[in-house]
Parts: structure tokens; C-alpha cells; sequence
């Protein structure tokens, strides 16, 4: 549900992001590194600080990305809606004052629903209120505790809240965290026990990570209101999940991740891109000149050509 607002510069753009490359994490000559490196096209900035994130922004502005700006979750047991939307745009006029404004695409939230206090009302109410505000896009982040009812992480709460179809009506960019499952062909033989076990829980029977991703690709959808619009995004690995059939999460893992996912992602109707998890922990130590841990080169080179690729795709929405 997009509304007459919603800013048309990047309407038509596939991206690629690091989750965690912020300079409200890592310093700022890291982060013009990797901005100015081209394995990059569009940025995801906390609004937990005005001057980290003006700094993205004005970044973004002058290698004309976008910027996806995550607030926190509304709680409505800390806040009113009223009072919510007033802090959020007392940080819009700020940006709004350095020209910065333009920059930005739409919303983020991850896993609002594994948040205690945060109900499927709530997130329609926060999704409704900042849309109608904002007039940007709003893309939401579930774990498959939220689209599917399991357990995603050990440390997922011993709470449950499954996404309600009703409440997603103004979700216009949507994706799933899934990390464990190798999806280089060559190793889809060491993680069948795994696929086996997840099938069935699902009633479904799945012979490939690949198979897996789009099946909860479609459970997700189906979860939709706008699925016929909806953009979608993969989250690929970048951090040390323990992957499943006792493989490595290495270079080679990751590339698996990024490649498998962005094939994934072109196959989709509405493509929205990736967002790697995580720059901060993993890829900072392992992206620059003069990291201290083992160079990933080649995940340098795939997540450069990725870009690329994703630079010259249009999507018709």
C-alpha cells in the first residue's frame, strides 16, 4: 500500500546491503570504505543517533544510494502512537532541514513481533500510522517463528506470535531470516537429515536448501495482503550460524549464501534485494586491506559483481 508520497528516485531499484554497516557501528572510515567500493548500493541506518545517521545519509546522497532508516518497535505499554509518530518525525525534520530527506526510501523493522509487549494490532498500527505520516515504504524483517510458528534461533522467546494476514496491509518490502542450510550444490548431500527434518515439520518434502527458501519464500507470501505487489528480500549469511551436516561457515559458505540468494531473488516477481547479515562481527573482519583475519577476496569480487547486476535491474511497480 504505497502511497502518492512515496519517493519515485529509487522506486524501480533492486539493492544490496550489509545489515550492521552503519556508523553508528563501525567508524566512519570503514564505512566510506565499503560505501565507495561499489559491494554496496543501498544502506539500512539506525535512528538510535541523529549524527551517525546524518553521516550515512549524507553519504548515501553523495553515491546516490538509499537509505532504509530503522526505528525502534512501537510499544504501545512506553508510548501512544501519537507520541511515537511525534518522536520519528522530530528525527524526519532533521534530516528534512539538512536536505537529507530525499535519501531516504522507507522504514525497516526486524522481528517486531518476537518483541514482548509488540502484538500483530501494534505493528498494523505502526505500520499504518508511519505510511500514512511518511509516505515511504515500509518493509518488514520476520523470523520463521512469525511466518511459520518455529523456532528460528535458541534464543527465541518461549512466546509466540504468528503473523496475521490482516495486519500486513501496508507492508510493502517483506523477508525471512534462514541461515543454517548450505545451498552450494555440492554439499546438499551433508545437509539432508536437516532438510528431512524441516520437511517434515512442514508436511512438505524438501531435497535442496534452494527448495527450502522458496518454500518459506511462499509461506511468507502467502501471509501478505499485497502479495501481488509486495517486494521481497533474502537475508544471505555472513556470520557464524553453526550450519547444519557439520559444514564450515567460511568464504565459501558465504558466497554459497550470496549467490544462492540473489538467483533466488531474480527468479521473484517483485524483487526488493538482499541484505547480508552481518557486516559488523564478520565482514569487517575479513573485507578490508588490513584485516586482521583471513582476506575474503573472492566474496569481494561476487558481492561487487551482485551489485552491479542489481544496478543495471529495473522492476516495474
Amino acid at each position: 500500500m504505497e502511497t502518492t508520497m512515496t519517493n519515485k528516485q529509487f522506486h524501480d531499484k533492486v539493492s544490496m546491503n550489509y545489515y550492521h554497516l552503519d556508523p553508528r557501528w563501525c567508524s566512519h572510515k570503514d564505512f566510506d570504505y565499503v560505501v565507495e567500493s561499489g559491494m554496496v548500493n543501498s544502506l539500512r541506518l539506525t535512528m538510535d543517533a541523529y549524527g551517525t545517521t546524518a553521516y550515512g545519509c549524507k553519504k548515501a546522497k553523495v553515491n546516490g544510494m538509499p537509505v532504509w532508516l530503522v526505528p525502534p518497535i512501537f510499544l504501545p505499554a512506553n508510548n501512544s502512537i501519537e507520541g511515537y509518530i511525534e518522536g520519528l518525525a522530530k528525527f524526519v525534520d532533521k534530516l528534512k532541514a539538512e536536505d537529507l530527506w530525499d535519501t531516504v526510501v522507507g522504514f525497516q523493522w526486524d522481528e517486531p513481533l518476537l518483541r514482548r509487549g509488540h502484538t500483530n494490532d501494534d505493528l498494523l498500527t505502526m505500520t499504518k500510522a508511519v505510511s500514512e505520516t511518511f509516505g515511504k515504504r515500509i518493509f518488514v524483517n520476520f523470523s520463521l517463528y512469525e511466518i511459520a510458528g518455529k523456532r528460528g534461533n535458541d534464543g527465541d522467546p518461549d512466546f509466540q506470535w504468528l503473523l496475521r494476514k490482516d495486519c500486513s496491509g501496508y507492508i510493502t518490502d517483506v523477508g525471512y531470516d534462514l541461515y543454517g542450510f548450505d545451498m552450494r550444490p555440492e554439499n546438499q548431500d551433508k545437509i539432508q537429515a536437516a532438510l528431512q527434518k524441516t520437511g517434515g515439520q512442514n508436511g512438505v518434502e524438501l531435497k535442496t536448501a534452494t527448495e527450502l527458501y522458496e518454500y518459506f519464500t511462499n509461506v511468507m507470501l502467502d501471509l501478505m495482503e499485497n502479495r501481488d505487489t509486495v517486494r521481497v528480500w533474502y537475508y544471505p549469511c555472513a556470520y557464524d550460524c553453526k550450519p547444519h551436516g557439520g559444514v564450515d561457515m567460511d568464504e565459501g559458505y558465504a558466497i554459497g549464501h550470496l549467490e544462492g540468494y540473489a538467483e533466488l531473488l531474480k527468479k521473484q516477481k517483485n524483487p526488493g534485494g538482499l541484505c547480508v547479515f552481518t557486516y559488523k562481527g564478520c565482514l569487517d573482519d575479513h573485507i578490508h586491506p588490513k584485516c586482521d583475519r583471513e582476506k575474503w577476496d573472492k566474496y569481494v569480487e561476487v558481492s561487487k559483481k551482485l551489485t552491479k547486476e542489481f544496478n543495471e535491474m529495473t522492476i516495474n511497480l
